[in-house]
Formats: structure tokens, sequence, C-alpha cells
């Protein structure tokens, strides 16, 4: 039988959507292979208007995802303050050819808002596989991952740290 872990890493067009923590569940939508969120100056939106498919996974499940995509260059975090000029570096990124740049997973926020209420190794945990997914997304295979976070994200950096140490830390 097909389950939900077999969807997500084995059909492409599965993308990480959301940290449902009231449901215990992560949600996952289908946007299709051909989606390119990166484009999209805010990758959650694009995600929602585009998804044709729907799939919610506990998050006893969710963190034992067999995530291990490893394409040789560490993520870059860039966290900002704000109505900076982040979403101009974000397109800045993407036409450069050199990276893949996503800008705002809603996944992330939902982490940063709910930062009181999880303990610290789960807060880590939930980044880790959340940060390991974003190489499935379509398009960034084999790319420098840059992920524009929400200025909300700015609250959990070190937290980031501990979850995705080889990476690259920016703030704008």
């Amino acid at each position: 039988a097909c389950g939900p872990a077999d969807l997500v890493l084995t059909e492409t067009g599965w993308t990480l959507f959301s940290i449902d923590l009231a449901a215990d569940e992560a949600v996952f939508l289908d946007v299709g292979a051909e989606t390119d969120l990166a484009a999209a100056p805010f990758s959650y939106l694009r995600q929602y208007e585009t998804a044709r498919r729907l799939l919610r996974m506990k998050l006893a499940d969710f963190l034992h995802l067999p995530v291990h995509r490893d394409t040789g260059v560490p993520t870059a975090h860039l966290f900002n303050t704000g109505h900076c000029g982040s979403t101009l570096v974000h397109h800045a990124l993407n036409r450069s050819g050199q990276a893949w740049c996503l800008s705002e997973p809603l996944f992330t926020f939902d982490l940063a808002m709910n930062r009181a209420g999880l303990a610290r190794d789960r807060l880590t945990a939930l980044l880790r596989i959340g940060t390991r997914l974003l190489s499935w997304f379509p398009g960034a295979s084999g790319r420098r991952r840059v992920v524009k976070h929400f200025s909300q994200s700015s609250t959990i950096m070190t937290d980031y740290w501990a979850a995705d140490p080889e990476a690259v830390f920016l703030f704008q």
C-alpha cells in the first residue's frame, strides 16, 4: 500500500505547506512538477493557488521521514526585519541563475509563531525536516537553495542554526 511518506517523497510536486500544531499534523500540497514556487514573491500563496491535492501527516510520522537528499551545497537562510527589500533580493537571487530562492514558506512562519509552546528539541527537529524537504520542491534539485524567511523567523534564528548547522546564515 502507498502511504503518505511514499507520496511526498516519490511523487514530484508534493511540497510541505504548513505545520498544524493544533492538529499535530504536517500539511502537504501537491502543486505539480511544473509549478515554480521560487518565482513567486510569497511561496505559500503560490502553493495555495496551484494546489491540486492536500495531504495531512501526523507529526510523529513527519519527524521520521527519510529525507536525506544531499546536494553537496548548504542551504542559505536569509533573515530580515521585514519591509527591507528582501523580496527584491529574493528576485535578484533567482534571476542570477546561481540560486533557487524560496520566499516565505508558511511552515517557517507556523513554527516561529508557535515557538513558545514548543520544546526546543521538537522545534529543532521540525525545522530540520522542513528545511531538508525544500530540496524535494520542484526546481530545487541540484541548485543552491536560499530560503528568504518571514521576519518572524528571526525570533528562532538560533534554532535554525541547531537544525541546519552547515547552512549559510545571512541577516538583512
